[in-house]
């Protein structure tokens, strides 16, 4: 009975023995999974903080873009992280907006005219080389708004519509200037789908047609008669599928949209000074966008900025102290809507040009000189959003109205109808004119 008994308690001890050895075994796996991830957390905070850090950077950059589209910095611009001094950053700029960067940037990447290459890296003064984020980004920002008379990203469709182009130009030794049909209008889409770049009905084109790279004409391009392409047949106005992609910037809001908190609505004459407003209506009555006499400091300061809607119904609005070199800039962040009104309609390079004529004679006029330096370039319109990467419903409606301006926007939807003319020209994401007439004035002194 004795020996039972102690075989029993031996037994018992080498089981608390054994439990006692699987405790210390699993305290200590824990003791190295508590080590393996706290390491692994480390890591990871350092890895946030240099990925922060080169966003930061990036951010520095395109701000520094938003008010100076040359802007560069080329060697790389290298500092101590401003908040977080144990990093590193190190950012480089390589613009081609002028079209003069001497390709390709260093590390081998190709930067095409109008677009801007950015490179931020940050790092761990501590770990050099061990913790490092690098990001990159190339973007599109020039190509503001008078190299198109329609740029439509995704389509374009014309109905009983027509789109040509005019320009000034001296005649003879009389330094007389004439208004001239021109044949530097271009119509382009990306689109490589069915019925991407359509014309229809009663439409004249008398501009160039283009289409997505590799795109096909046959399946692409939809012309339906009666409606007339090159009606004068000049061989300097062609139709082809496009080289490259075209590109529409993404404006940025020159203002916090917070800041937008004032609604106009103008039932009676008034001046309208540059400024940020969340909405503008014009209703029944004549306004004048004034612009200050001499340009402020900073320029931003000289922009007209309404965060949500402008709406002009039955209505006018004329420009003061704009110019060409001194445009009246609208920022949109959502609609343009104009309903039987003029806009900038006296800037209009020839308002009494006879409609659905492509080829009408030369018409001399003595303002001609002071109207090249003004038309439509003297308004310029940029949809912006609300700021975000993505934002969508940016839209631009005229029905029966008439005027004289170019209109850009990444998400720009433009629809012309029942009698609309515009002298200028738009590019954006998507176009449908009926029953519209486009005038595009290339401007060769932009």
């Amino acid at each position: 009975m004795l020996r039972v008994q102690r075989t029993a308690g031996m037994a018992l001890v080498a089981l608390v023995l054994l439990i006692a050895s699987v405790f210390v075994m699993m305290t200590a796996g824990a003791g190295d999974t508590v080590l393996m991830g706290q390491k692994q957390a480390s890591r990871a905070q350092y890895v946030r903080r240099t990925n922060y850090a080169a966003y930061g950077a990036m951010q520095m950059a395109l701000d520094k873009l938003t008010s100076d589209l040359t802007y560069s910095i080329d060697p790389s611009e290298v500092g101590v992280v401003q908040g977080d001094p144990e990093l590193n950053y190190e950012l480089s700029i390589y613009n081609n907006y002028l079209g003069t960067y001497a390709n390709p940037a260093p590390d081998g990447r190709w930067v095409p005219k109008y677009m801007v290459y950015i490179k931020a890296k940050c790092d761990f003064r501590a770990y050099p080389g061990k913790y490092t984020s690098t990001v990159f980004s190339k973007g599109y920002v020039g190509g503001q708004a008078s190299d198109y008379a329609v740029l439509g990203t995704e389509s374009v469709t014309l109905v009983n519509s027509t789109v040509d182009s005019w320009w000034i130009r001296q005649l003879g030794m009389s330094g007389n200037r004439f208004l001239l049909p021109s044949v530097s209008g271009r119509i382009l889409t990306n689109s490589i789908h069915a019925n991407g770049l359509s014309i229809s009905g009663n439409s004249v084109v008398n501009a160039s047609l283009k289409w997505g790279p590799s795109g096909d004409e046959a399946t692409v391009l939809n012309i339906t008669s009666p409606a007339v392409w090159n009606p004068g047949s000049s061989t300097f106005i062609t139709k082809t599928a496009s080289t490259f992609p075209a590109r529409v910037p993404r404006f940025h809001p020159p203002r916090d949209p917070k800041n937008a908190t004032s609604d106009i609505v103008a039932t009676a004459p008034m001046d309208i000074a540059p400024g940020d407003y969340r909405s503008l209506s014009v209703l029944n009555t004549t306004v004048n966008f004034t612009l200050p006499a001499s340009l402020p400091s900073p320029p931003n300061e000289n922009k007209y900025y309404v965060a949500n809607n402008v709406t002009i119904i039955n209505s006018a609005v004329n420009l003061v102290g704009a110019k060409g070199d001194v445009p009246c800039d609208l920022y949109i962040g959502k609609g343009f809507n104009a309903v039987n009104s003029t806009i900038n309609w006296a800037n209009a390079l020839s308002p009494n040009l006879p409609p659905n004529k492509p080829n009408v004679p030369a018409v001399p006029s003595a303002d001609l000189d002071s109207r090249e330096l003004l038309g439509p370039r003297t308004m310029r319109i940029f949809f912006v959003g609300s700021g975000a990467p993505k934002f969508k419903d940016c839209n631009f409606h005229a029905n029966n109205s008439k005027m004289s301006l170019h209109a850009s926007g990444k998400a720009m939807q433009v629809l012309l109808e029942n009698g609309s003319i515009v002298w200028g020209g738009f590019k954006g994401f998507k176009l449908t004119a009926t029953d519209s007439i486009i005038h595009y004035h290339r401007v060769f002194t932009d």
